[in-house]
C-alpha cells in the first residue's frame, strides 16, 4: 500500500473513532494498518486500547505481541516482552 493510501485510511479510522470512540473493531483494524505501515508505536497504542475493551481477545493479543516483537527487534531491545501485561505472558507460556 502506498504511503498516501495509508494516510487516507488513517484519517478514516480517526473519523470513525470520533463518531464512535472506543470502537473495538475500528481500533483493531487501525492497529493492523499502522503495523503494516511500520508505525509500531501507534499500532501498539491502538492494540492496547482494544485490549482495554476486550481483555484477552486472542486475535488482538496475537497482533499486539507480534508488533511488540517487531518493535523490539527494530530497536535491538534485550527484553522484548517487557510491555506485555502479565496476563498475556501467562497465555504465551501455556
Amino acid at each position: 500500500m502506498e504511503a498516501g493510501l495509508y494516510e487516507n485510511s488513517f484519517s478514516l479510522f480517526e473519523e470513525a473513532l470520533e463518531i464512535k470512540p472506543g470502537n473495538f473493531e475500528v481500533l483493531t483494524n487501525y492497529g493492523r494498518s499502522l503495523m503494516q505501515a511500520q508505525k509500531y508505536c501507534e499500532s501498539i497504542s491502538r492494540f492496547e486500547e482494544a485490549l482495554q475493551i476486550k481483555p484477552g481477545n486472542s486475535e488482538v493479543s496475537s497482533h499486539y505481541i507480534k508488533v511488540l516483537n517487531i518493535y523490539a527487534n527494530n530497536l535491538n531491545l534485550e527484553k522484548k516482552l517487557d510491555r506485555i501485561p502479565d496476563i498475556l505472558k501467562k497465555n504465551i507460556a501455556t
